[in-house]
């Protein structure tokens, strides 16, 4: 995640707004490291920037939190992406079996 955080850095000094695919990207990376909390970091800065969150984004966040253990949260960022009418499709659905199977639930 490392390098992803320096590219993000150098965006900012360069006066490069982020957009969602640039945090879609970031919280993929952190998917690697199972940073969860990293990744709930650029999903607070999606908000923050008023950015739209998408299916991509919250499939990641899924990812990640299955990675890092946290099957509870990616339920609740199912019922999230559910409630704001994001297609649900496979790759979704699978991010959440995956991470359910991972915390062994």
């Amino acid at each position: 995640t490392a390098p992803v955080l320096a590219l993000l850095g150098e965006m900012r000094r360069e006066q490069c707004d982020p957009n969602t695919v640039t945090c879609n990207a970031a919280i993929s990376a952190c998917e690697r490291s199972a940073d969860w909390v990293l990744a709930l970091s650029f999903l607070e800065e999606m908000e923050h920037c008023t950015l739209r969150r998408d299916e991509i984004t919250h499939s990641a966040l899924i990812a990640v939190c299955g990675r890092g253990g946290q099957w509870e949260r990616s339920l609740a960022l199912l019922e999230e992406a559910r409630r704001a009418d994001l297609p649900l499709d496979e790759i979704l659905y699978e991010a959440v079996l995956r991470s359910c199977e991972a915390s062994a639930q």
